[in-house]
């Protein structure tokens, strides 16, 4: 115990403040396109770090006998790297680090290898200073927005390369250099559109900074050996813990000192071991498959420069489509980038590989047909969804879709050009207590609405309010309840069924309201009444699991397969489990996402065969007590049974019975048929997990209703399209 509290003694995450003290966080906003229209001058590097490190270290370069600024690249000359080198380095396949699942699918099982001789001294120096002019680091220099106790003295310079910096273009495109690294990771590499980038910690020169961070040697390793049992997440770094863009990333040591204690690259292996790959020497190259590690650039504790280029490459050949993505590199994550550059040269990349692409496969149908052999449609299909989504996927995480000024940019009409009414709309405001807003949703329901609010304290009063020809409520166009329907004062005030739908204004054009389900909404009575209801997605539930068997090789049955049930079937899979599924009608899309999803048009065929049966369908008259005493003698022994959907549709009496006779051994309800009341055997059997209706109870949750349900108004009154009504079979019925 004494042994732990000295090992925690220095504190991580001030250790470097000291030093002209943390710069200032990006503003609130510069998480909006625009800010990177504008060049990202929220992250420009501080002028004294220029006049003073920076030109420090440019003098050293350009003051050495030897430097000459138009040096011209020759691989033969300037790669050190010898073929012995993959015989005597030191590499790690992904099963060695115990890493058995990733956020994307590995291009080869070589996870890393530790530091190789790449370039000679000179090289070194030339690749350096093309980073470190003063027109590129003016223009493409930005602090870090990823990084742990950054200071003045942590930054990034990148996307110079292909533009202004011929020598280190020509060093990271080399032929040369890819067969390098192809012998490590055993496939066909590419640089990315953006070669290359650079990470800075640099030394201090500041006689005060350097007294006030001065530490000795012991305490320097104390430190070292503190921040390795840390984990990797709160190590003061350039960059923390992240995963990179690209398949592989060759981080090459550019300076440091020879006495620095720290610096290396960090890897978390997938047992959550922190390791150091060791001895970073000038010159010398670490490779990762950086898309599947998790790794840090950690900082030195002494007071040493710690200057890394950083490669980026993915696999090549028209055969196959990279797996890139802008995650760690656009703009809005790492700023060094220029916004119009970046974009126009991932665009480019982009293209010219999906067009490549196509081009081989457009070969490969045309030499089949020739060879006279079958067409197949669903190898056709899948290969067009597998061009369709690395299509999505140039765009779908870019600031202009991901962090848009809102409504999203995918609105047939932006929020930024809708048209300006005479009159705002008036809507009927439902609200709750304790209600979370989402900041930019709640912005525009006030200034583009206007907002009545409801306050009666029963139904009845909500019907006399509005049969006053005059009164609050008269003038309605739309009611908006995005908040907990079970959420206090109005928890039994339901106002779009039974008596109080009967009295809905004539006014009313439009109802948004957030939910699961649309039980409590009499959808025939309004649309045949000519109103056109419209939902909000549900986000946040998730199934409950009971621990027992397993999962891996078991059978989970779906009954009902939306937009929560495809994300159990994904999570299921990646376990897995086999998955299949009952609905209404056939999902082939899903079919061909996920592999052995299977269809049953028949619920008991399904049950038979399923080892947990999970319940996510509407509750409608059809489906109340569809999981009935009957339907568990098509079920096996030891079955589980989870519902998130609604109470009504499993026969609770049913569920007791099943339980007593051991034919089901667990279950999990968020719902329940009689809520709030629970049947007494139900709360006393361990085997039986209970949730009273809050797999929603999430701030996140409450803010996506309240944006969705403003989305659906902003539409209807501004827009053109209506994205998610829910009657709308209804509606094409009787137009």
């Amino acid at each position: 115990m004494v042994l732990r509290k000295i090992l925690h003694l220095p504190n991580l995450k001030q250790m470097t403040a000291d030093i002209a003290g943390p710069y200032p966080h990006p503003k609130k906003e510069l998480g909006h396109a625009i800010n990177y229209l504008t060049g990202n001058h929220d992250y420009d590097i501080p002028e004294k770090t220029k006049m003073d490190e920076l030109a420090t270290l440019r003098a050293r370069l350009e003051t050495k006998p030897s430097f000459n600024p138009n040096l011209k690249f020759d691989p033969k000359k300037h790669f050190v790297f010898k073929d012995e080198y993959y015989e005597t380095v030191k590499q790690f396949s992904l099963s060695d680090l115990n890493i058995k699942k990733t956020r994307v699918k590995p291009v080869s099982d070589f996870a890393a290898a530790y530091p190789f001789p790449l370039l000679s001294p000179e090289a070194v120096d030339m690749v350096l200073w093309e980073a470190v002019r003063p027109d590129i680091v003016e223009k493409y220099g930005r602090l870090p927005n990823l990084a742990k106790s950054a200071t003045r003295l942590d930054f990034h310079i990148g996307g110079h390369c292909s533009r202004q910096g011929p020598f280190t273009q020509a060093m990271l495109t080399s032929p040369i250099l890819y067969k390098i690294i192809e012998g490590f990771c055993k496939v066909k590499v590419k640089a990315l559109f953006s070669a290359g980038h650079f990470n800075f910690s640099l030394a201090s020169n500041d006689p005060e900074e350097i007294l006030r961070t001065e530490k000795s040697k012991d305490e320097q390793f104390r430190i070292y050996e503190a921040q390795s049992k840390e984990g990797g997440d709160e190590i003061p770094s350039s960059l923390g813990l992240h995963y990179d863009s690209s398949s592989f990333a060759l981080v090459i040591m550019m300076d440091m000192g020879d006495d620095a204690v720290g610096g290396e690259t960090g890897i978390v292996t997938g047992d959550d071991k922190f390791v150091r790959v060791p001895d970073p020497k000038v010159g010398y190259a670490t490779l990762i498959q950086g898309m599947v590690l998790k790794h840090v650039a950690t900082k030195p504790i002494s007071n040493s420069n710690r200057i890394t280029a950083v490669g980026g490459y993915c696999v090549s050949g028209p055969e196959m489509l990279d797996n890139i993505l802008l995650t760690s590199v656009k703009p809005s994550i790492l700023p060094r980038n220029n916004y119009d550059e970046f974009y126009n040269d991932w665009a480019q990349f982009r293209l010219k590989n999906l067009e490549e692409h196509i081009g081989f496969y457009r070969k490969k149908l045309m030499k089949a047909a020739d060879e006279g052999k079958t067409f197949n449609q669903l190898s056709f299909i899948k290969r067009c969804r597998e061009m369709e989504r690395y299509l999505v996927k140039c765009w779908d995480e870019m600031e202009a879709y991901n962090n848009p000024p809102f409504p999203p940019a995918e609105f047939s009409t932006p929020y930024s050009e809708l048209p300006d009414l005479e009159d705002r709309p008036k809507v009927l405001y439902i609200p709750a207590n304790d209600s979370v807003h989402d900041d930019q949703a709640w912005k525009i329901l006030n200034e583009r609405f206007e907002l009545i609010y409801y306050d009666c304290k029963t139904e009845q009063e909500y019907i006399e309010e509005v049969q006053k020809p005059n009164g609050r409520f008269s003038g309605i166009r739309a009611i908006c309840r995005p908040t907990w329907l079970k959420g206090y004062p109005y928890v039994n005030h339901f106002l779009f069924r039974n008596e109080p739908v009967k009295h809905l204004p004539d006014s009313v054009e439009i109802i948004v309201q957030s939910g699961h389900g649309y039980d409590i909404v009499d959808l025939e009575y309004l649309t045949y009444a000519e109103n056109c209801v419209w939902k909000g997605d549900y986000y946040g539930a998730a199934p409950l699991t009971y621990w027992g068997d397993n999962p891996s090789g078991r059978t989970l049955g779906i009954i009902g397969l939306g937009s929560i049930a495809i994300r159990v079937a994904r999570a299921c899979k990646a376990m897995d489990m086999n998955v299949v599924y009952h609905n209404r009608s056939q999902k082939p899309d899903y079919e061909l996402e996920i592999e052995g999803l299977k269809f049953y048009p028949d619920l008991n065929e399904m049950l038979a065969i399923t080892d947990c049966i999970f319940i996510s369908c509407p509750y409608t008259p059809a489906t109340k007590h569809l999981i009935n005493f009957d339907r568990f003698k098509y079920m096996k022994d030891k079955v589980r049974l989870v519902n998130i959907a609604r109470g009504p549709i499993v026969e609770e009496a049913a569920i007791i019975d099943a339980l007593e006779r051991g034919q089901l051994v667990g279950a999990g309800f968020d719902v329940h048929e009689f809520e709030p009341k629970i049947h007494p055997k139900l709360l006393a059997d361990y085997r039986v997990t209970l949730l009273p209706h809050i797999g929603v109870a999430s701030k996140d949750s409450f803010k996506a209703f309240e944006r969705k349900c403003v989305e659906n108004l902003v539409e209807y009154f501004y827009g053109n399209g209506k994205p998610s009504a829910v009657n709308k079979e209804l509606l094409e019925d009787i137009n």
